[in-house]
């Protein structure tokens, strides 16, 4: 595993946004969906061309995901309520350095609202910046979760794209934590425990995905030092996928375009395909190319 010197500073930064979240040793995986001409040609990019489309957690399907709850710390409410006022006045003064009037009526706005009211109107800043400055591919280390296949995968009838942990950005994923009480973080905060408590923390309802994500912040100016075919679309490099799944519904003449793409890479990639166990509610899974 080799990797350049911007890139193992950035994973060494990583490590203390999120200490246990790396793990290169697992396998990652991506569903799709392969039922329309738009869906295929969306597998065949990422196939064929390592094309992968990131996302802003705003178009996420859990209502929960990257919305934080700020609280001040116990037990130094008091304090923290003063700290507060004391920051934000600070903020007030660099906003409007040159222009006292609006100093004056942000002022007076600080003045007719409560601690609370000031909080939650931060909470609502912080909820649309960390939903609107990442872009995240979201992977999973699970590829025979029932679930996913049927959720991701278009209930069998999709594929899965096999990801290696090993190269770049996928050795940068990180992993997802759950729990099943939803996080706070105390005022005054940091970014990094942001990113740790609500970028990187689902309900337990979601723990069956073992999920994974590369994160990609807007004001990274090297964007993971990938090629971008636009705001959201990567190509990865050589080697970054190392095979593909069939679901086990899909039809023949999808199976053999799939394999098509398959070996229209340089090595072949290997093409398995998921089958129902028939005594258990369980997949396994044949090589079939």
């Amino acid at each position: 595993m080799s990797f350049s010197t911007d890139q193992k500073r950035y994973l060494t930064h990583l490590r203390r946004i999120a200490p246990l979240a790396i793990d290169r040793g697992m396998p990652q995986y991506r569903f799709f969906r392969f039922s329309s001409d738009a869906e295929e040609n969306t597998v065949r990019a990422a196939l064929i061309d390592r094309r992968f489309r990131f996302s802003p957690p705003r178009l996420f399907n859990d209502p929960f995901d990257s919305r934080p709850h700020l609280r001040l710390a116990h037990p130094f409410k008091w304090l923290g309520r003063l700290r507060y006022r004391v920051a934000t006045e600070s903020y007030v003064r660099e906003q409007f350095r040159d222009d006292p009037s609006k100093q004056e009526q942000a002022r007076s706005e600080l003045a007719n609202h409560s601690p609370e009211t000031l909080i939650r109107q931060s909470e609502d800043r912080v909820r649309g910046t960390l939903l609107d400055s990442q872009l995240m591919l979201c992977l999973a280390a699970n590829r025979a979760s029932l679930q996913m296949w049927a959720y991701y995968a278009d209930r069998q009838r999709g594929v899965c794209v096999h990801l290696s942990p090993t190269i770049w950005p996928v050795a940068a994923a990180l992993r997802i934590t759950y729990g099943s009480r939803y996080p706070s973080v105390p005022l005054p905060f940091d970014a990094n425990r942001l990113v740790r408590e609500f970028s990187l923390r689902k309900s337990r309802a979601w723990k069956h995905e073992l999920e994974y994500r590369i994160i990609v912040q807007s004001d990274d100016p090297d964007r993971f030092a990938l090629e971008w075919i636009d705001r959201c679309t990567a190509v990865f490099p050589p080697g970054a996928v190392t095979g593909v799944t069939v679901g086990c519904m899909m039809d023949g003449p999808k199976k053999q375009r799939i394999s098509e793409y398959a070996s229209a890479i340089t090595p072949s990639l290997p093409v398995y395909q998921a089958v129902a166990q028939r005594n258990r509610f369980e997949l396994h899974f044949e090589q079939v190319g």
